[in-house]
């Protein structure tokens, strides 16, 4: 028995079938994943809620805010202590 028809995270992958990444479909983002209005707060970071966003719309936006810090990365890969590093993202969720 299906409980719904197709999934909000896509079809899943089949074994031995690798997917490029330029190929996966992905949801477009429409007017309703967003809130009508929202209060950005500025202080020692920017604070944005989270309330009325949908989940791709909060996925978009946390991807859009991240910075890559290589050296992060490379000690985390190693099992550096990273507890030091600066943070990796501008945004606090």
């Amino acid at each position: 028995m299906k409980l719904c028809h197709g999934s909000e995270l896509g079809e899943l992958r089949k074994d031995g079938e690798e997917q490029k990444p330029w190929e996966i479909k992905k949801r477009e983002l429409l007017r309703n994943d967003f809130p009508a209005s929202i209060e950005i707060i500025k202080a020692e970071m920017l604070y944005v809620p989270k309330k009325d966003f949908s989940h791709q719309a909060l996925n978009y936006l946390k991807r859009l805010a991240a910075f890559k810090n290589p050296e992060f990365y490379r000690a985390q890969a190693m099992r550096l202590p990273v507890k030091k590093m600066p943070v990796t993202s501008s945004l606090h969720w």
